[in-house]
């Protein structure tokens, strides 16, 4: 983007491939446009005296439109474009925008745009409808059009259950609109991939991981979306995105997000999405929570932004100050009647059209009594949505869709003719081991300052293992009976262990994960950072209860071996909790669903509530699908191993094992082992079929975007 600020003494623009064109004032600020498709001598601009400007074609080949006025204008024809407000012109595949005050000191100035390095968004025709019951829809918003130009700041407003939210996903790739199209730069939004990669969208919830610090949010963003840059270039990144919102202090003293105020952790947000350099960026209620001066800041923030980077700003908002609205450039307004979708009444420049637009919907006294001279968008909603008590006229839909008709506004939002060649964006990231070592490094580093997980982790199992080592005593190998329980709730309790500690880590972040999935993330290196995170946290914890089990009842297998077994079930217990988390709406959801599971495998797994041999077939068939049974059955089979003959009859006795033969040592030794081994399968296999299971519900709930 490049800017033009009109010279002293001069009143004229003069747009072309040369600066100097011979029969042209030599005193006019020329705008030098390199490129095929402008002409050496292409657009006039000029000023008269009383500060109104005229526009005029040179004779350009390919021609010159002026947006929302004429169309194309007739070669050496000068057009009266009037005064204040900023016109906009497209030519040889850029966007001209005319500012008259927008300068220095209030002096004229130009912004020249290539499309092809930013965006512009035409909605045309989209209507949005919902599921309403017994297979009917019910329609959300109807037949909105409008179009958002780069380098500008465009707010949608409207009363509550208008839809702008429902808008806002269906134009920014979340949710497809189920009539009309959304193009970006002549291409539609939802048939290209490298479309969407060029979108920022910021939600009403904050999308990063409160225990990290803004920077290390930042580089771990940018890696995960810029893959392909060095790691200087990250760095660039990072730091130019937290200048942009205005972080330094926050980000150089090294404070946790946790701690930030309301306008930091947005200003955080909006600096993520400014990392992939997005085209267009939306923001779902930035102000909301915010105190007037927050959002103020914030407003400046984002127009600042949107002129440096010739980024198209789209955002909704409720009711903003006049202070706010006067950094809004464009304004989007939607209307609904009882039991009639949203429509678009209004949309064109927002401060002070919309409002003195509006202001028609107003009784003339409530005007005088309560605004008098002063201009505020309060007037917006009282006229679209306020009743008469409140001094409004109490117009409807049809009256406003057809004023909108009557003022002119429409044209500014007409088609825009001209050809738009898309710059080539690279490609997405292949699966790959660096972005799972990025997604783990995270995960670790969340859960290491996370003070009151790491010291569940390390007292859950010594309070389980000391109670039991209370409850049940030393182990007394001449007992069946204690075998069983012993063994039993040693399983049970690494199986709650592993469980009890995923169920909220992915539900708990869907907003994190969808947001990172729409630019690069992928399901595998997203689900293994999860699991190999609670992995390492469940080794820690088969080992402390193993230490205390195995110590404290004086059990004989061998506490290498019995470790083993134990993670291996409490990982068993890690696949559980991560696919219910997978499969559930919410977090509380998802805690409490999980003694569901739990349940039966402990009524299935062949403890001492029932014996295998004394199960009836279908409930036999069903401890086959349980890891707490081959858990169960791994521990007794190491502990019979060790106890000689004794240990082999409890064994036998209790899993039914009838290969079993007593009279031949050899043999039995021989059956015990693949005894063993077959355990070990059996819970091996169903961690692996619980992964599979995760995986493919996780990229399920994925592809739905």
């Amino acid at each position: 983007m490049e800017a033009y600020l009109l010279k002293l003494n001069t009143q004229q623009f003069l747009v072309g491939r040369d600066e100097n064109i011979p029969g042209y004032s030599p005193l006019a600020t020329p705008i030098v446009i390199n490129g095929e498709r402008i002409s050496r001598a292409h657009l006039q601009l000029n000023c008269d005296s009383t500060g109104r400007w005229e526009a005029m074609d040179l004779g350009s080949t390919n021609g010159t439109y002026l947006i929302g006025r004429t169309g194309k204008l007739t070669p050496h024809i000068a057009v009266m474009l009037g005064e204040g407000n900023d016109f906009r012109f497209f030519l040889g595949g850029r966007l001209l925008t005319l500012s008259p005050k927008g300068g220095e000191g209030g002096r004229p100035i130009v912004h020249v745009v290539d499309l092809k390095e930013t965006a512009l968004l035409e909605v045309k025709g989209v209507s949005v409808d919902r599921p309403a019951g017994k297979g009917k829809f019910k329609r959300i918003i109807q037949n909105i059009s409008f179009t958002a130009f780069p380098q500008r700041v465009m707010a949608i407003m409207g009363g509550s259950g208008t839809g702008k939210s429902t808008l806002l996903k269906a134009i920014n790739g979340y949710e497809p609109p189920s009539v009309g199209s959304i193009q970006i730069n002549e291409t539609n939004l939802y048939s290209s991939v490298d479309i969407r990669q060029s979108i920022g969208y910021l939600p009403q919830e904050d999308i990063f991981h409160e225990g990290l610090s803004i920077r290390e949010v930042l580089e771990i963003t940018s890696c995960l979306r810029n893959p392909a840059l060095s790691q200087e270039e990250q760095q660039q990144r990072v730091n130019q995105a937290i200048q942009d919102v205005a972080l330094e202090s926050a980000a150089t003293d090294g404070r946790l997000s946790a701690v930030l105020s309301g306008g930091q952790k947005k200003r955080l947000g909006i600096a993520m999405e400014l990392l992939s350099k997005p085209r267009v960026l939306f923001l779902d209620e930035p102000t909301s929570g915010l105190s007037s001066e927050d959002s103020y800041d914030l407003l400046c923030t984002l127009r600042k932004i949107a002129r440096a980077h010739g980024t198209c700003i789209i955002m909704v908002i409720h009711q903003p100050s006049i202070d706010v609205f006067k950094q809004i450039d464009d304004l989007v307004v939607l209307k609904k009647d009882p039991d009639t979708p949203a429509e678009v009444v209004y949309a064109g420049p927002a401060y002070p059209d919309s409002i003195r637009y509006f202001q028609r919907g107003i009784q003339q006294a409530t005007l005088e009594e309560r605004y008098g001279a002063n201009l505020s968008p309060d007037v917006i909603l009282l006229a679209t949505e306020g009743s008469r008590e409140k001094g409004s006229l109490g117009w409807d839909l049809h009256r406003w869709r057809a004023a909108w008709a009557e003022s002119g506004y429409e044209a500014l939002h007409q088609p825009v003719p001209t050809t738009i060649e898309n710059k080539e964006l690279p490609p997405l990231r292949p699966f790959g081991f660096g972005q799972f070592v990025l997604l783990l490094g995270r995960s670790l580093k969340l859960k290491m300052r996370d003070r009151r997980t790491m010291l569940l982790v390390f007292l859950q199992p010594l309070i389980i293992g000391i109670a039991l080592a209370v409850a049940l005593g030393s182990f007394d190998a001449n007992s069946d009976r204690q075998l069983w329980n012993h063994h039993f709730f040693m399983m049970f309790s690494a199986l709650w262990c592993g469980a009890s500690n995923p169920p909220n880590e992915i539900v708990g972040e869907w907003k994190i994960f969808f947001r990172e999935r729409m630019v690069n993330l992928k399901v595998p290196s997203y689900y293994f950072s999860k699991l190999f995170t609670f992995v390492g946290l469940s080794f820690i914890q088969a080992t402390l209860l193993g230490l205390t089990l195995g110590l404290g009842w004086g059990l004989q297998i061998p506490l290498l071996h019995l470790v083993g077994v134990l993670w291996l079930t409490a990982v068993a217990g890690n696949v559980l909790g991560l696919l219910i988390s997978t499969l559930a709406s919410t977090s509380e959801f998802a805690v409490s669903l999980v003694p569901v599971p739990l349940v039966f495998m402990l009524l299935f797994a062949g403890g001492p509530l029932k014996r295998l041999p004394d199960m009836k077939p279908g409930a036999l068939f069903i401890t086959y699908l349980m890891p707490s049974r081959w858990s169960f059955e791994a521990l007794v089979q190491m502990e019979a191993e060790a106890n000689g003959d004794g240990g082999q009859k409890w064994h036998r006795d209790h899993f039914d094992i009838k290969y079993l033969n007593r009279n031949d040592q050899v043999k039995e030794d021989t059956q015990r082992g693949v005894a063993l081994i077959e355990a070990l399968r059996n819970l091996g296999l169903w961690i692996l079929a619980g992964i599979a299971l995760s995986v493919l519900a996780l990229k399920r709930r994925a592809d739905r975007l």
